[in-house]
């Protein structure tokens, strides 16, 4: 099956070979850092974080539901403090008051 036998090839590929993730790709740049750094942090999620996933679960291995909660807990919304840098910095990319 050849990329314009399927409905999502005829999508993206237009007559001429151009793609659409082409055109959408000249105009694609991730707030705050650029399509390297996110291509870059997209690339290590995959390859490496999915990787260690099994050794991660290992750590939480044996721990009561308490245990996990506790753990848990001071990431809870009504934990979570507003960094006023970074709010003012995305308020203002933003244009909201």
């Amino acid at each position: 099956m050849g990329r314009s036998d399927c409905p999502l090839g005829r999508s993206l590929y237009g007559a001429g070979g151009e793609t659409a993730l082409e055109e959408l790709l000249q105009t694609f740049e991730p707030y705050p850092w650029g399509r390297f750094d996110w291509a870059r942090t997209l690339l290590l999620d995959i390859t490496v974080a999915q990787a260690l996933v099994p050794e991660y679960a290992r750590a939480f291995q044996g721990l009561s539901d308490g245990d996990l909660v506790a753990l848990a807990e001071p990431f809870a919304f009504d934990n979570c403090e507003v960094r006023e840098p970074l709010r003012g910095q995305l308020v203002k990319a933003l244009g909201e008051p």
